[in-house]
């Protein structure tokens, strides 16, 4: 929407709108909106019961992200880790990191397998790890 707004938008260099040069017409999808056309008798009571609304969907919205529960959906994700928990290594094993995601409750963490963690971003895994390391040392002093 804002390059369609962008694009009819006069210019003085061009003497016309972007539109209207690549189309040949000039697009009335665009309502120009002026200050003074918001007077205080154009607002609708209902606005704020609507706005109150609509953030209480988002944040239910918010709330119920879950983390990814399977491989492929780790992947799908896998540069939304936002910090590890802890991991685990157990011999005969593969190793697992407990992952903490972006805009989920950061007290569910997922057993991501060191596979599938080793294929984001190498500054993102180094940058958890660190963390996480740091954390440990410090809980442990």
């Amino acid at each position: 929407m804002c390059e369609l707004s962008y694009n009819s938008t006069y210019q003085d260099s061009i003497k016309a709108s972007p539109f209207e040069i690549a189309y040949g017409y000039e697009s009335n999808m665009i309502k120009k909106v002026n200050s003074w056309d918001l007077e205080d008798n154009k607002y609708s009571p209902n606005a704020e019961e609507f706005v109150r609304r609509v953030k209480l969907i988002l944040q239910q919205t918010l709330d119920n992200i879950e983390p990814p529960r399977t491989e492929r959906e780790m992947l799908a994700r896998i540069n939304e880790m936002t910090g590890i928990g802890g991991w685990s290594e157990e011999s005969g094993k593969e190793k697992t990191y407990d992952v903490l995601w972006k805009d989920c409750d950061q007290t569910l963490a997922r057993k991501v397998p060191e596979r599938i963690f080793n294929q984001a971003a190498l500054s993102l895994r180094q940058s958890l790890m660190h963390n996480a390391k740091s954390i440990q040392e410090h809980e442990q002093a």
